[in-house]
């Protein structure tokens, strides 16, 4: 399975990569570093870096202390 990671400048994104990798998918990274950041914006950040990339799973684990 391809999955996109978005990563936040949280806790825990070098673990599930990690595991994720272990399990046989495929992690292709998404930074955001703005966490108030609208949902329009990162479509449009989406489109414009993996256009032509097949996707199956988009996931984001948002841990900040």
């Amino acid at each position: 399975m391809n999955i996109y990671l978005l990563e936040w400048k949280s806790f825990g994104n070098e673990d599930i990569k990690e595991i994720l990798t272990e399990m046989g998918h495929k992690v292709v990274s998404v930074p955001f570093s703005d966490t108030k950041i609208k949902a329009d914006e990162i479509d449009r950040i989406l489109k414009q870096k993996h256009i032509g990339k097949d996707c199956d799973f988009i996931f984001s684990f948002n841990y900040f202390p």
